[in-house]
């Protein structure tokens, strides 16, 4: 895996790769689509979102605002009194969809012909690693199941396998969740 420790992908990983293969799908229309990765908050100075994109559609007069945002889950700091960082990374992001201004795209209600759509997408690395208690990656994976249901998340995972001897003496299975919805 890229990481320090062999300890899954990086969130910044999970952000690019996500946005990187919804281009691909949409290469007929690459032309109209912006994509920013650690994008910074206008009306927020020290806040930023982990990936943006915003999809203007010329053919069906649309425009898709995807607000993503991804996470670790790689210990218990994933989850701190009760709530999950996606708990909070949620929070952020309904506050988020309420600024009027994405920088260098400009005002979000610019072009008035065209419908806005909003979606927000969460990422989840999860890795399974050989010498973990099952309660501990119960407990997580709990969680995370927990997460989708409990916040109407249309949610997707899957599972990769260790790509060479070093990764596989660490890890069993590393798993991408991905949830998300219109807003």
């Amino acid at each position: 895996m890229p990481t320090r420790d062999h300890i899954g992908f990086t969130e910044r990983n999970l952000t690019f790769y996500f946005c990187h293969h919804y281009l691909k799908l949409r290469e007929d229309n690459i032309k109209n689509i912006i994509v920013w990765q650690e994008m910074p908050l206008i009306d927020c100075p020290r806040e930023h979102i982990d990936s943006i994109i915003i999809d203007k559609d010329m053919e069906k007069k649309e425009i898709s605002i995807f607000y993503i945002e991804a996470k670790r889950v790689y210990d218990k700091s994933f989850i701190d009194n009760g709530k999950s960082s996606l708990d909070n990374d949620h929070k952020r992001i309904m506050d988020i969809k309420k600024f009027k201004k994405i920088p260098g795209y400009g005002e979000i209600d610019k072009d008035k012909e065209f419908t806005k759509i909003h979606y927000e997408v969460l990422l989840a690395g999860f890795e399974l690693r050989n010498n973990q208690r099952s309660s501990t990656v119960d407990g997580r994976l709990e969680k995370l199941e927990k997460f989708g249901s409990d916040n109407t998340f249309t949610s997707k995972c899957y599972s990769i396998e260790p790509h060479d001897e070093t990764d596989k003496t660490i890890l069993s299975e590393y798993r991408i969740y991905t949830f998300y919805k219109e807003i």
